[in-house]
């Protein structure tokens, strides 16, 4: 849990490098220390044949969050399954998680194993915990693609994907840096809350940190000494130094000539309290940031992008004066999102972005999934399927509208609205609308049903017989079928008329 250290007032966080045996951990720290500016006092208590048995040891220090000096404990974890209890005590201590992972083909199966044990109890920590997927050995000929990982990681749910080759540094710097923003996103729900605690915490150093782990043995393992570096001119992330603008800061103004606009697309390097959810969230704009989403102003006036699976939005009039507007405009707007939670497809983030000068807009990013209408497209089969297909979306446009109605959401109800998710329960699929933005009340019933199924019907009465429909319609009874039938019939009497 992040805290403010009582004897010194700096905030210290935690991030742990857990993973299997031999997948990179130790060098990965060991990489951190080489190659990231502001990180001191490497050292690995006890060793048995170059492998860790109680964990590494790596401060970064440099930089303020919140006018507070920043302290970040860099602690790796022993990988062997004997040790589990050291490690289950480590992956407690910590604001953030990276699992290093050893992707060739062959190892990459133990890691899931041990990831399928590590994921549950990280997303189990309140306030939530970020995870950050290191895929190590990237360099070996036997590597996995990365596709295959990221499907295969699918199931554990929204996970930070970062690629790496360990012994020479790559990738090292940028999985860090972003389990370091998932802490802060952590500490910044705990500012918000009034949760942030000063205390005098159990262990600071790492023979501190020693200690406690060989209280937990029945027999300690005799130790090494705890060497401590020196270290000198700590650097933190932007503060100038290779990983980009300091924790707390705002994105560099890019453009600040007055009336005009900076193009923002994606960045999950957006400063903590910029992004929601806090910890998915910023996932969630990791994974789309590598789609090339490039926004462009519509005849409206909105910003629009849709481009490898995702949609990003912004209303023209989603724009503020300054940051602390703009944040206060998205926690309405994530309230909103989470009173929806239920009803809402999965996969999304909102984001406050510095937009030129002291201007800041709040954009909206979606994954697409697919609408009714969508289902309603293409070859409309035989008249028994396609009067299938319109009973069923007729029952998911009318059980959306309930739903939204019950949680009292004014929120349009139509075939490219509202969709199914993976495990097919109906869901809105749209973007939601922007705080201030104007929404008018929707249809309900019959009138909803008329709005958006009359012109598919027209449509198919090209090539389906419109009374064969009916004679299917009228077996079932059911309010649904009952208003579908007098649907039919309407457009049946509309082309009767038609010259």
């Amino acid at each position: 849990m992040p805290f403010i250290d009582a004897q010194t007032g700096s905030l210290t966080l935690r991030i742990v490098y857990d993973g299997p045996p031999l997948a990179g951990k130790t060098t990965s720290v060991k990489a951190l220390s080489q190659h990231v500016r502001g990180t001191r006092g490497f050292t690995s208590p006890a060793e048995a044949n170059g492998r860790t048995l109680y964990f590494d040891w790596l401060e970064f220090v440099g930089g303020e969050y919140g006018g507070k000096e920043l302290h970040v404990h860099v602690i790796s974890v022993p990988g062997q399954s004997e040790l589990r209890r050291r490690r289950k005590y480590l992956i407690d201590q910590a604001d953030a998680v990276v699992f290093v992972a050893d992707t060739r083909d062959g190892r990459f199966g133990q890691a899931l194993e041990l990831f399928g044990e590590v994921a549950p109890l990280v997303r189990a920590q309140q306030p939530p915990l970020g995870l950050v997927f290191q895929a190590n050995k990237r360099d070996a000929p036997d590597a996995l693609d990365l596709g295959s990982v990221r499907t295969a990681l699918t199931r554990f749910g929204r996970i930070t994907l970062v690629d790496s080759v360990a012994t020479d540094g790559a990738g090292i710097r940028d999985a860090f840096a972003m389990a370091l923003r998932h802490a802060l996103d952590r500490t910044q729900l705990l500012v918000d809350s009034g949760e942030l605690k000063v205390s005098d915490h159990d262990f600071l150093s790492a023979g501190e940190l020693l200690g406690k782990l060989q209280e937990l043995d029945e027999e300690p393992i005799v130790s090494g000494a705890c060497g401590h570096d020196s270290g000198a001119g700590f650097e933190f992330l932007g503060s100038r130094s290779e990983l980009g603008e300091r924790a707390d800061a705002p994105s560099p103004e890019l453009d600040s000539v007055p009336g005009r606009e900076v193009v923002f697309t994606p960045d999950a390097k957006l400063p903590s309290g910029q992004i929601w959810p806090p910890v998915d969230g910023r996932a969630i704009v990791h994974e789309a940031s590598r789609c090339g989403l490039v926004p462009a102003r519509t005849a409206l006036g909105d910003w629009w992008a849709s481009t490898g699976g995702w949609r990003f939005h912004s209303w023209c009039g989603a724009v503020y004066r300054d940051l602390a507007t703009a944040r206060g405009r998205l926690i309405e707007w994530a309230r909103t999102h989470a009173a929806a939670a239920e009803l809402l497809s999965a996969d999304r983030a909102l984001i406050a972005a510095h937009a030129g000068g002291s201007q800041v807009r709040l954009w909206q990013l979606v994954r697409v999934f697919p609408s009714l209408r969508e289902g309603m497209l293409g070859d409309e089969g035989t008249a028994a399927e396609f009067t299938v297909k319109l009973r069923d979306a007729a029952q998911q446009l009318l059980g959306a509208r309930a739903a939204l109605a019950r949680l009292k959401l004014d929120l349009r109800c139509s075939l490219w609205t509202i969709g199914r998710n993976d495990v097919h329960q109906t869901v809105f699929v749209g973007m939601m609308p922007s705080p201030g933005e104007s929404v008018r009340p929707d249809l309900e019933g019959t009138s909803l049903l008329r709005r958006e199924l009359l012109p598919i019907v027209r449509s198919v009465s090209k090539n389906l017989s419109l009374d064969e429909l009916v004679d299917r319609l009228q077996v079932d009874d059911s309010d649904v079928s009952l208003d579908l039938l007098n649907l039919v019939r309407a457009a049946g009497d509309e082309g009767a008329r038609a010259p």
